[in-house]
């Protein structure tokens, strides 16, 4: 994944190991915008992410933006990361305790969300990986306080 971290008046640009993304994201060095839309990726999805990097295939590129010339705000890939933080911490958010209330959920609608044609099942789920990064910078810290969520395979599956 290709993208251009700025740090004060630097540019970092170039490709990413999976665990420089993780690294970022759990040190806050990158952090989604809370206009950012909430999880809405299955958990094949995330599956399907960790083989296709797994087997070199092509993965969008990640967008960042430093609007304040101190913060790393993530503009596009929000669910590759979110997916990847996911895999890397081994735990898939549980959708029935993560659910948006109806009412919730529309007010986090915008135009481009076509709220009559929503399934259930598919529905977006009240959780970012700010969920996960306030209970520590690393694995065993993020693990030793949540209990919200299920087994998934990981990166180092």
């Amino acid at each position: 994944m290709n993208t251009s971290i700025t740090k004060g008046s630097r540019n970092f640009y170039g490709e990413y190991s999976l665990e420089q993304w993780i690294k970022l994201i759990l040190t806050k060095e990158i952090i989604l915008p809370d206009y950012q839309r909430a999880f809405v990726w299955e958990e094949e999805d995330v599956k399907e992410l960790i083989t296709s990097l797994k087997n070199g295939l092509f993965v969008p590129p990640i967008t960042i933006g430093n609007y304040d010339g101190t913060t790393n705000y993530i503009l596009d890939g929000q669910q590759r990361l979110s997916a990847i933080l996911i895999a890397y911490i081994g735990l898939f958010p549980d959708r029935e305790k993560f659910k948006f209330k109806d009412k919730e959920y529309t007010s986090t609608a915008n135009e481009n969300d076509d709220l009559e044609d929503d399934n259930e099942d598919i529905m977006p789920i009240e959780w970012q990986f700010k969920y996960f990064t306030k209970d520590g910078q690393d694995k065993q810290s993020i693990l030793d306080k949540i209990d919200h969520s299920k087994p998934v395979g990981g990166i180092n599956q």
